[in-house]
């Protein structure tokens, strides 16, 4: 059997967590785990997102010309985070019916300084979200549009029937709605043992605290988006607006200044 990894651990134990033994399947086409919920087999690919390196590099090195550096990340949909998603969907949908499997999800896990914005941009890759300005509804101007842009979700319909967040210390349960088995995911105890981490854009939708694009508009033609959604919901004025984390790094040479700070 092979040894497992020090992330493969810690997605044990997070499952374990919430009440499900994850067994590791060996082999290198193989997805890593499959479990089950008392009814569904359900087969799991662990992808883990670490910093960029080069972007590690580039901010080491600007921290040797500079005291601080000033740093914005958008929280929008990421290409290298979407190219995860396609592999753990290629290696899913490769090996599903070799284990008998009834669902597949991606578990996308954060790790390292990044943990916060990448678990932003794991939703909003998923989902091709973004969030909506309505400037003529004052009482509720700013909501969540799901499948605004491209997605993952969408382009994996056949396989992926959720991704699983992990990062921060906390999970969070994306169901994919444009699953065919959308409504036996929704349902199952698998699920359900996640409780309130479950995002379900139908379910926000009816209670009127998301938007969704649910048309074959072009994702990349943004007015064209943007018009759909006024039509379908009768606004007049809105917008898209993606969030963005904004930080600054600076490098301090002189601990003594610090007497509470101690190394080691």
């Amino acid at each position: 059997m092979t040894k497992l990894t020090q992330d493969e651990r810690f997605i044990q134990e997070v499952f374990k967590y919430f009440g499900f033994e994850l067994n590791r399947l060996d082999g290198e086409a193989n997805p890593d785990f499959l479990t089950d919920d008392g009814q569904y087999q359900i087969l799991l690919e662990l992808k883990t997102k670490e910093e960029n390196p080069e972007r590690a590099e580039e901010r080491a090195a600007e921290l040797e010309e500079k005291e601080v550096v000033l740093e914005v990340v958008p929280l929008s949909r990421n290409n290298r985070i979407a190219k995860l998603s396609q592999k753990a969907a290629n290696q899913l949908r490769l090996k599903k019916s070799t284990h008998a499997a009834d669902f597949c999800f991606v578990v996308l896990q954060a790790s390292g300084r990044s943990e916060a914005e990448h678990m932003e941009q794991f939703e909003a890759s998923v989902y091709g979200s973004t969030h909506l300005i309505t400037f003529d509804m004052p009482e509720e101007s700013l909501k969540k549009c799901y499948y605004f842009h491209n997605s993952d979700f969408f382009n994996g319909r056949d396989i992926l029937d959720g991704a699983i967040l992990i990062g921060e210390g906390r999970a969070r349960f994306c169901i994919n709605d444009l699953s065919p088995r959308y409504e036996l995911v929704r349902d199952s105890a698998f699920v359900r043992a996640f409780s309130e981490g479950v995002i379900d854009p139908v379910a926000k939708e009816a209670d009127g605290k998301a938007y969704s694009v649910r048309t074959d508009v072009d994702r990349n033609d943004e007015e064209a988006v943007l018009a759909h959604l006024r039509e379908k919901y009768g606004l007049d004025k809105v917008m898209g607006f993606n969030f963005a984390m904004h930080s600054a790094i600076a490098k301090v040479k002189d601990f003594s200044a610090y007497p509470n700070i101690s190394g080691g």
